[in-house]
C-alpha cells in the first residue's frame, strides 16, 4: 500500500450509525418545489448583448496576443512586398484645346475648329490615347530598339532574381530529361534537319510587325489621358520606370498630336478643292440641261405660269394619319367591349377585366370589402351566429358586394358605348378622305410637271452658286495660315522622385488594415467561444446562482505524483486560493437553504472531466476538517474515480452493499488526514440505474443523513447516463459543476434543464478549473479580485 493509502484505515466498527439521542430526519426527495432561480432558468443574455464599451475593451485585452500577431504578420508581409515593388515615375504635360482661329479674309475654313463642350474634350482625349498616335511615337523615338522596352535595363529585385534562378534550374532539368528521352533535335525520323536555315524575309517582317504592335501596347499601358471637367485643358500623364523617358514620352505625344492636327487640316483642304472642281462642273451642266427641258415643256404645253398649292396634299396626309389612329382606337374599343362581353357570360369573370381592376371606386370598395370580411372573421371567433354585431357586419358586406357588382355593370356598358363611338368616327374620317382624294385627282398633270421642273431648276441654281462660292474660297486659302486647335501650355519635366510606391503610406495602410483584421478576428474568436468564462455568463445562461469558483491546481485529476491533489490542498493548505474557494463553496452550499442547511448533496456535471469528483472530495474533506462528520459516496457505478484519487482499492463498495453481498461495516473507509468517511463504488454493477433507484439506496441515504452532517454523492455525468436524475430526487441539494472555458454552454443548458425537470433542488453552480489570470479579464467581481490577491501565495 502506498504512503497515501497508509493514511486510510478501515473504520466500520467506529461509525455511530443511528446514535441514540439523534432525531432521524425525514427525507422527502419528491416533495420539494422548484426554486425561484430554477424558475428563471433559460434566460437570454440580454444585458451581455448590449453595447458595452468596457466589455468590448476587455475583449481586446484578452485577445491582444492574437491582434498583435495579425498586425505584425500582415504589416511585415506588406513591408516586404512594398520593398520589392519597382518604383514608377510620372511626368505630366498639359495642352489646351482652342476653338478660335485667325482668318486673313472673312472666309470659313474647310477644316472647322473644335467646339468647347464635354464631348469634344472626351473625343480629343480618345485621340490622344489612340493607337495611331502611339504608332507614330514608336516610330519617331525608335522604341522597338529602346532598352526600356527590350528589357535590357529593367531593374531586377531580389524576389525576381530568386524566381529567375528557380526557373532557370527547372528549365535545365527539363532539357536534360528531354535530351535523355528524345533523339537529337537535328535528326528526326531518319531525316537530317538543316539548322543553318535562316527565316525568310516574310517571316522576319511578320515578326517585326508583331513586335511593333507589342511595343505599341506596352507604350499605351503607361499612358493616361485626363480631360479637365471645368476647363479646356487635357493632361497627358506618362508612367514609367525611367523618369527621363516619362517626360520624353509625354512631351513627344503632345507634339505629335498638334502636328497631326495640322497635317489633317492640310489634307482636308486639298481634298476639298479637288472635289469641288469636279462637282461645280457637273452642277453647271445639270443646271443648263434642266432649264432647257423646262422651256421646251412650257412651249409644248402652252402654260405660261402655274399656280397651285400643297394644302390638299397636307390635308390628305393629316386625314390619313387621323384615319390610322381612328382605326386603332376602334379596334381597341371593340377588343375591350368583346372581352367584357365574353367575361359577362362567365360567372365572376367580368370582375377580372382590366377596366374593372383599374377602377378607383372598385378598388376602394374591394378594400372596404376585405376590411369587413376580416371583421366578420374576428367576430365569428368571439360571437355566435345571430348576434346583432355579426348580422350588421354581414349585411354591410352584402351591400358592398352589391355596389361592386353595380359598378362593374356600368363599366361594361361604358365600354360598349365607346366602341360604337369609335366606329362612327372612323366612318366619318373615311368619307372625308375619299372626298379629298377626288379633288386632288382633278389637278392637271401638266401643272404638276411644270412645278416639278421649276423646283429642280431653282435647286440646281442654289446648289451651283453655293458650290462655286465655296470653291473660290477654298482656292484662296493659304495653307501656311492653317492652325492647330491645341497648343502646349505646360511641358513635362523629369520627375525627381517616384510617385509609386508610397512605402510609408502603404505600410501604414497595411498596419491599419491588419489592426482592423486583428480586432475583427478577436471578436470572431470571442463569439465562437462556446464555454463559460465568467460568473455572470453562468448565471445569465443557466439562470442558476454560482455558489463557488474553484481555481485550477495545475495537475491532472487522475494522475498520481509529487503534486498535491485538489482535496489534499484543501486540507493541508486551507489558506491557499483553492482552500479558500472550497470553504466559500461550502458556505454557499449551507446558505442555499436558510432555514435548514442541506445534509445530502449530489455533485454532478453535464459531461465527463468537469472536475466533479475533485469538487466532491474537496467539499467532503473541507467539511470534515472543519469538525463536521462527512462522508463521500462514489455513485458513479459505471466509471468510478474516487478510489483513484484516494489510492484505495475498489474491490468492494456501494454495488456490493446494494446487492446484499456485504454489510456496510465491510465497505466503509476512513481518511485519517481529513477525517472523512468514504464509500467507494465497488465492483461493476449489472444495472446501475435500477440499483441507485432502489429502496435499499434510499434507505442508505436516509441512514447517512441521520449519522453524518454532510453526505456528498459523487454522481456520473448527466448527458452520458440518467443515474444522476435518480440521485437528484434522493438528495437535499444538487451542485452542478461547470468547467471554466471548456464546458459548452448548450450542453450545460440541456443538463441543467434535465435536473430541474426531474425535480432536483438546485443549490447552484460551481465553476471549476478556473484560470485566475484569464478569469480576471472576464469577471472583475469579488472572485477575480480574490484570486489576484492570493495568486502569489498560492503559486509559492
Amino acid at each position: 500500500m502506498s504512503s497515501r493509502q497508509g493514511t486510510i484505515r478501515h473504520v466500520a466498527n467506529t461509525i455511530p450509525f443511528e446514535s441514540p439521542g439523534q432525531d432521524p430526519e425525514h427525507h422527502d426527495p419528491a416533495g420539494r418545489g422548484r426554486t425561484a432561480v430554477a424558475r428563471g432558468f433559460g434566460g437570454q443574455e440580454d444585458d451581455e448583448s448590449a453595447l458595452n464599451l468596457k466589455a468590448l475593451f476587455e475583449v481586446l485585452l484578452r485577445r491582444k496576443v492574437l491582434i498583435a500577431a495579425v498586425v505584425v504578420f500582415i504589416t511585415a508581409v506588406a513591408a516586404v512586398y512594398v520593398n520589392q515593388l519597382t518604383p514608377l515615375y510620372s511626368a505630366d504635360a498639359d495642352i489646351i484645346v482652342e476653338s478660335g482661329k485667325q482668318n486673313v479674309v472673312d472666309i470659313d475654313s474647310v477644316a472647322q475648329g473644335l467646339s468647347n463642350d464635354y464631348y469634344t474634350q472626351e473625343t480629343q482625349a480618345a485621340v490622344l490615347s489612340s493607337r495611331e498616335l502611339a504608332a507614330q511615337i514608336v516610330d519617331r523615338l525608335n522604341l522597338t530598339e529602346h532598352p526600356l522596352f527590350t528589357g535590357e535595363d529593367e531593374p531586377e529585385s531580389a524576389f525576381r532574381a530568386v524566381i529567375g534562378t528557380v526557373k532557370t534550374w527547372l528549365k535545365g532539368v527539363s532539357d536534360a530529361v528531354v535530351d535523355t528521352i528524345l533523339p537529337a533535335p537535328d535528326v528526326l525520323n531518319g531525316d537530317r534537319l538543316d539548322i543553318d536555315d535562316e527565316p525568310s524575309e516574310a517571316e522576319v517582317a511578320a515578326e517585326e510587325a508583331e513586335w511593333r504592335e507589342d511595343v505599341i501596347d506596352y507604350f499605351l499601358s503607361g499612358l493616361e489621358i485626363t480631360p479637365s471637367e471645368r476647363s479646356r485643358v487635357i493632361t497627358i500623364e506618362y508612367i514609367s520606370t525611367d523618369p527621363e523617358f516619362a517626360a520624353l514620352a509625354a512631351n513627344t505625344l503632345a507634339e505629335v498630336y498638334i502636328l497631326d492636327q495640322l497635317n489633317r487640316k492640310t489634307d482636308v483642304t486639298r481634298q476639298a478643292t479637288a472635289w469641288l472642281d469636279t462637282r461645280v462642273e457637273d452642277l453647271r451642266q445639270r443646271l443648263v440641261e434642266t432649264k432647257r427641258r423646262l422651256e421646251e415643256f412650257r412651249r409644248d404645253s402652252g402654260y405660261v405660269e402655274v399656280a397651285g398649292t400643297s394644302v390638299l396634299q397636307t390635308q390628305l396626309a393629316e386625314l390619313s394619319a387621323d384615319l390610322s389612329k381612328a382605326r386603332t382606337a376602334r379596334a381597341e374599343a371593340e377588343a375591350r367591349a368583346s372581352q367584357v362581353g365574353e367575361l359577362m357570360e362567365s360567372e365572376g369573370g367580368l370582375e377580372t377585366a382590366a377596366a374593372v381592376l383599374d377602377s378607383t371606386l372598385i378598388q376602394r370598395l374591394r378594400e372596404q370589402e376585405a376590411q369587413v370580411a376580416r371583421k366578420i372573421a374576428e367576430l365569428r371567433t368571439q360571437l355566435r351566429d345571430g348576434h346583432p354585431k355579426l348580422d350588421l357586419a354581414t349585411n354591410e358586406l352584402k351591400e358592398l358586394r352589391d355596389s361592386i357588382q353595380t359598378e362593374v355593370v356600368k363599366i361594361a356598358r361604358n365600354l360598349e358605348n365607346e366602341a360604337e363611338l369609335a366606329r362612327v368616327r372612323e366612318a366619318n374620317i373615311e368619307n372625308e378622305l375619299e372626298r379629298l382624294r377626288v379633288r386632288i385627282d382633278q389637278q392637271s398633270e401638266a401643272e404638276v410637271t411644270i412645278r416639278a421642273l421649276e423646283t429642280e431648276v431653282e435647286a440646281n441654281e442654289r446648289l451651283y452658286e453655293t458650290m462655286l462660292t465655296r470653291l473660290k474660297e477654298t482656292r484662296i486659302q493659304d495653307e501656311s495660315l492653317q492652325q492647330a486647335d491645341a497648343r502646349i501650355i505646360s511641358r513635362a519635366v523629369v520627375p525627381g522622385r517616384p510617385y509609386f510606391p508610397n512605402k510609408r503610406g502603404l505600410v501604414l495602410l497595411a498596419f491599419i488594415v491588419s489592426l482592423g483584421v486583428g480586432v475583427f478576428g478577436a471578436f470572431v474568436v470571442e463569439y465562437l467561444d462556446a464555454g463559460f468564462r465568467s460568473v455572470s455568463q453562468v448565471e445569465t445562461v443557466l439562470g442558476l446562482p454560482v455558489i463557488g469558483v474553484l481555481p485550477a491546481v495545475g495537475t491532472s485529476s487522475r494522475r498520481r505524483g509529487t503534486a498535491k491533489m485538489p482535496h489534499e490542498i484543501a486540507v493541508e493548505r486551507p489558506n491557499s486560493v483553492f482552500g479558500e474557494a472550497v470553504r466559500s463553496l461550502r458556505t454557499g452550499l449551507m446558505l442555499s437553504n436558510v432555514d435548514k442547511a442541506p445534509k445530502s448533496v449530489v455533485v454532478s456535471s453535464a459531461v465527463p472531466r468537469e472536475g466533479k469528483s475533485s469538487v466532491s472530495l474537496s467539499l467532503a474533506c473541507s467539511a470534515a476538517k472543519a469538525g463536521q462528520r462527512a462522508i463521500i459516496v462514489d455513485c458513479d457505478l459505471r466509471s468510478p474515480s474516487v478510489h483513484e484519487y484516494l489510492g484505495l482499492p475498489n474491490e468492494r463498495g456501494l454495488t456490493d452493499y446494494l446487492l446484499g453481498e456485504v454489510t456496510l461495516d465491510d465497505v466503509l473507509e476512513f481518511d485519517t488526514k481529513s477525517g472523512v468517511h468514504i464509500l467507494t463504488a465497488g465492483a461493476h454493477a449489472p444495472n446501475p440505474a435500477d440499483m441507485l433507484g432502489s429502496m435499499h439506496m434510499t434507505s442508505l441515504i436516509h441512514q447517512f443523513t441521520r449519522n453524518y452532517d454532510l453526505v456528498v454523492l459523487d454522481s456520473p455525468p448527466l448527458l452520458a447516463v440518467s443515474d444522476t436524475l435518480i440521485l437528484a430526487r434522493l438528495a437535499d441539494k444538487v451542485v452542478f459543476c461547470v468547467r471554466w472555458a471548456k464546458t459548452r454552454r448548450d450542453s450545460s443548458v440541456v443538463a441543467a434543464r434535465q435536473l430541474i425537470e426531474a425535480g432536483a433542488d438546485m443549490a447552484g453552480v460551481v465553476l471549476t478549473q478556473v484560470d485566475a489570470h484569464q478569469h480576471a479579464s472576464y469577471d472583475h467581481g469579488r472572485t477575480s479580485h480574490y484570486f489576484d490577491s492570493y495568486h502569489k501565495y498560492y503559486a509559492d
